[in-house]
């Protein structure tokens, strides 16, 4: 049994955002070999809610561990062993803003997608406890010096976030699923010009909160969105 799990904390995304990516889900992978897991610093306020109570198959209470560190850096815990017992021996995590557009059960075969850093913290899949140096080897004083890293390789952007410290702790040669795969990028895909989606996507990563798949705008943009975020 596999554990595909999301995210939510604090108020950037709502429990609608959480109805729309289980079902989702549950649209586009075969049933009978996964379970949908909600983790969220409100635990109570998701088990009230009866469409969520109908779509997850747990609800985990985020840990405290980790909580300071920036741009979603807290997930860094999920590589501790612990995990084993409390999300499962196998598990994926999903960023909450995803439009999942066609069947998925390949992917989560695979590990993570490509980015501008070698790991992206919107798709990531592993064995419990198979990386504990991501967790381990964290401290603040290191992830604060990620931008300075970074920007001595010439990126503008980024490098203090959960992605940036698993490049940095894991080099590049892990499993990776990319576009090959059907998955793409909300921003490569609106730097083409085209409203359309290539034909063989399975997945569209939304690239942060600019750019949630439930505003109206970039639903009456891209149809597809529209089509699938539901």
């Amino acid at each position: 049994m596999l554990s595909i799990c999301t995210f939510k904390w604090g108020d950037k995304y709502t429990l609608e955002h959480c109805t729309r990516w289980a079902r989702m889900m549950r649209r586009n992978l075969t049933p009978g070999w996964f379970e949908l897991v909600l983790i969220t610093d409100r635990p109570e306020e998701a088990g009230d809610d009866l469409a969520l109570g109908s779509e997850f198959n747990r609800i985990i209470p985020l840990w405290s561990a980790m909580s300071d560190a920036k741009l979603c850096g807290v997930r860094l815990h999920a590589f501790h062993p612990s995990m084993r017992e409390l999300i499962g021996p196998r598990f994926a995590w999903v960023d909450l803003d995803v439009v999942v557009t066609g069947n998925v059960d390949h992917i989560f075969g695979r590990a993570t997608p490509q980015g501008p850093l070698w790991y992206n913290g919107s798709l990531i899949m592993m064995d419990a406890g198979a990386r504990p140096q991501v967790e381990s080897l964290w401290t603040p004083q290191a992830y604060a010096a990620l931008p300075a890293r970074y920007a001595a390789q010439g990126m503008r952007h980024g490098g203090q976030s959960d992605e940036g410290w698993m490049t940095a702790v894991l080099g590049p040669n892990e499993a990776r699923v990319g576009p090959s795969d059907g998955i793409r990028y909300f921003k490569h895909l609106e730097r083409t010009g085209s409203t359309s989606l290539p034909p063989d996507t399975c997945m569209v990563i939304m690239n942060g909160l600019k750019y949630d798949p439930s505003m109206p705008k970039w639903q009456g943009q891209y149809p597809w969105i529209a089509k699938h975020w539901r």
